[in-house]
């Protein structure tokens, strides 16, 4: 299985659409005439890719490979290791509840031509693949500069462009109108996770104003400062010394910054504006919940000869718990591209790469050679208080095996590091 994992179209919020260098481009309406080849450049399908490129996987995608050694996967974009103005990129953007079994990754097939930069140039796909990571998150997070929007919004966003009247199931057209979107539970991973604690409550009603006297089973709540909370945010109510008030809720709207609403199971009998005179009124997260689910990768493998990577779970681009779960992950990754190394000269007392050695040597070969530090690979690895669960996974030959940056965590069972330079 071949995947155009190129850089998508990105839109704007007044539905502006572009590619990858900026140059305007359009989303046609998908019929049995639109051109679906893979092997084409022109297809129409890489068009939903992220904009860092992969193919992005919504709420509750499974892919269940045949067997793990029948079923192979490889890409059609592997990023420019040599050029630093080609970002990093990845196979799969993957969100919350998400399932992955039973098949292989491999590099670029070497009797295909594939895609390096941002033309649509093709080339012999003989060189490391570094830069290119199988299994990443949808970014649900980040606002992209200028656009108005993050991956994953623009990601339903131009499939309301895709699906219109001619599809027999047309979806409500983006940015007329936008209530075909991500849900929060496809990048707030397993639940959500207060990062501020208590915020205090200003005013709270169940009634239409905070001066109705009449009350409603929709109470509102006007917070101090910024709450942070979305739709289905499960919170604690406390403080307000009234039983009909308090307790463990869920987000039902969110009007603004500071207000917020959710349901009563019955409409209150005490009073539509509760007194809060003297009081300490609080709303905070309540992190008991799997209203989520993390991302689960399980009977997977990688067989790579150019430094593949297999996954990173950055915690930048989630929200919630920010985990991944993986299982009977085995990697190999060899990197047979000598341009990847360096050696020590002692004499000269400095490292040199595979051009200051001349073509009579091969440093891939070579076990005095070593990673150059921007072209390590990784099996997997955890950034910006991400959390990966790992258990019997294998990595074999990469230049890094486990990784954990900036406040990542993981717990590793049953698991092991064979060859490679960093286990």
């Amino acid at each position: 299985h071949y995947i155009d994992n190129r850089p998508g179209f990105s839109i704007d919020t007044g539905g502006n659409i572009e590619d990858v260098n900026g140059s305007a481009a359009s989303i046609n309406q998908l019929t049995t005439e639109s051109n679906f080849d893979i092997q084409d450049p022109n297809n129409v399908l890489y068009a939903f890719n992220s904009t860092e490129g992969g193919v992005i996987l919504p709420r509750g995608t499974s892919i269940v490979g045949q067997d793990l050694r029948k079923t192979k996967i490889r890409p059609k974009f592997v990023p420019d290791p040599s050029n630093d103005n080609i970002s990093r990129s990845a196979l799969f953007r993957v969100t919350g509840s998400c399932w992955f079994f039973g098949f292989s990754f491999f590099d670029a097939d070497p009797n295909d031509r594939i895609y390096r930069d941002y033309t649509t140039s093709v080339f012999t796909p003989n060189y490391s693949h570094h830069k290119l990571t199988c299994f990443e998150y949808a970014d649900g997070v980040n606002i992209i500069s200028g656009k108005g929007n993050t991956d994953l919004d623009m990601y339903y966003h131009k499939l309301t462009l895709a699906y219109g009247t001619s599809s027999g199931r047309a979806l409500p057209n983006y940015p007329a109108n936008d209530d075909f979107e991500a849900v929060v539970d496809e990048y707030r991973i397993v639940g959500a996770i207060s990062q501020v604690g208590a915020i205090q409550i200003e005013d709270i009603y169940s009634g239409a104003t905070p001066t109705d006297t009449t009350a409603t089973s929709i109470v509102t709540v006007v917070t101090e400062t910024n709450h942070g909370f979305s739709v289905g945010t499960p919170i604690l109510i406390a403080g307000v010394d009234n039983d009909e008030y308090d307790g463990s809720y869920v987000v039902s709207q969110v009007q603004s910054d500071t207000v917020f609403t959710y349901s009563l199971a019955n409409t209150p009998t005490s009073t539509a504006t509760p007194n809060l005179a003297g009081k300490n009124p609080t709303v905070e997260v309540e992190s008991d919940s799997v209203s989520s689910s993390s991302p689960y990768i399980f009977n997977c493998s990688i067989r790579s000869v150019f430094g593949l990577n297999a996954m990173h779970a950055d915690g930048s681009k989630a929200t919630g718990f920010k985990s991944m779960v993986v299982a009977q992950l085995t990697g190999i990754a060899l990197n047979k591209d000598d341009n990847a190394y360096v050696k020590y000269n002692s004499t000269t007392g400095i490292y040199q790469d595979q051009a200051a050695l001349g073509s009579g040597v091969s440093l891939h070969t070579d076990s005095l050679a070593r990673h150059k530090p921007e072209w390590q690979n990784f099996h997997v690895k955890v950034s910006n208080n991400g959390i990966i669960q790992a258990v019997s996974v294998f990595a074999i030959g990469y230049a890094q095996h486990f990784v954990a940056e900036s406040g990542g965590d993981m717990s590793i069972t049953n698991s092991n590091s064979n060859f490679g330079a960093k286990s």
